[in-house]
């Protein structure tokens, strides 16, 4: 397995991509209480190597690009590329609302308004597992803070 990469019991696989230490333990955390399995990596080279290992098992993507932006940007273009697992959705965690760019490039099945929440976080991988993320665009508030999340 690729180096810098912590991983937890087997099973379904959402891998984090994220320079963040407290966003990548509420997103670990929100993981495996939803019964997944968090795989958290912090380079765009070690995020390749777990799409190579574990293509079939990954059901969720989550990329935090409110810091260190060139490693979560770099692994969602190498995931794109990647036929076996393009059709991956990914959550981008963000400061701001994306611009068109970023919205072209990273193709997310939502966006997520920093800081991030635990309901939040929750919400995420429970909505993993939920094909409704491909079917529209709509805004949901979380949390009773008004619309956070943005399904695009």
């Amino acid at each position: 397995m690729a180096t810098g990469v912590r991983t937890s019991r087997a099973g379904t696989i959402v891998l984090v991509i994220d320079p963040d230490p407290a966003t990548r333990l509420v997103l670990e955390w929100a993981a495996e209480l939803e019964g997944l399995r968090p795989v958290v990596v912090s380079s765009a080279s070690d995020a390749y190597g777990i799409f190579a290992e574990e293509s079939n098992q990954i059901i969720l993507v989550v990329l935090d690009i409110a810091r260190g932006a060139e490693e979560g940007v770099a692994a969602r273009r190498l995931q794109l590329d990647a036929p076996r697992v393009a059709a991956i959705p990914a959550v981008v965690l963000s400061d701001r609302p994306l611009t068109d760019a970023e919205r072209a490039t990273l193709q997310p099945a939502i966006t997520v308004l920093k800081p991030l929440q635990v309901e939040e976080a929750q919400e995420i991988m429970r909505g993993g597992r939920s094909a409704s993320w491909r079917e529209g665009v709509f805004i949901r508030g979380l949390s009773g803070g008004g619309p956070r999340v943005v399904l695009h």
